[in-house]
């Protein structure tokens, strides 16, 4: 797997001495709910939702006694969620990794059908979230506030079923 690069929190800041990592954010679980408060906010949780439920598949893909007909309805359920085109929560992937993962017949997913997508996904959140997410947390942390409302609680994904 590649590790994508730390981004700087905020250039030019003395106060920050701190790199964030989207790794260590997505493998910190209170660092990885903090970033799906601030993506809600955003409204771009279906980014890490996607991410969670890939994660979990490839978990159940691993494990000695995986049941195949649960792991293909999962794979299922997350192309229909996320990746089809019609997907309620669409991830913003490139069109032919799209086209790659719908057309593949269910019987032919394997641990790593989702690999291009996640891969895409990560370079976006990387990319495009996780400079303003360290710019969020380094403000939350000097008034104490966090982002979270009423209807981020009330607003529920993919991954809350995971």
């Amino acid at each position: 797997k590649k590790k994508i690069t730390p981004i700087p929190i905020q250039e030019g800041s003395a106060d920050v001495a701190t790199e964030l990592d989207i790794n260590e954010i997505l493998h910190n679980p209170k660092k990885r709910n903090q970033f799906m408060s601030y993506l809600k906010h955003v409204y771009a949780e279906e980014n890490l939702a996607f991410w969670i439920a890939v994660q979990r598949y490839k978990e159940l893909f691993e494990q000695d006694n995986c049941n195949m007909s649960a792991l293909r309805k999962l794979a299922q359920k997350i192309v229909s969620e996320f990746v089809s085109s019609e997907a309620p929560q669409g991830v913003n992937i490139r069109s032919k990794t799209r086209a790659s993962i719908v057309s593949l017949p269910q019987e032919e997913f394997t641990g790593n059908s989702f690999d291009k997508a996640e891969h895409e996904i990560l370079l976006l959140l990387d990319g495009n979230f996780t400079s303003e997410f360290s710019q969020y947390l380094q403000t939350a942390s000097e008034t104490g506030t966090l982002v979270s409302s009423e209807s981020d609680h009330a607003r529920t994904s993919f991954s809350d079923t995971f």
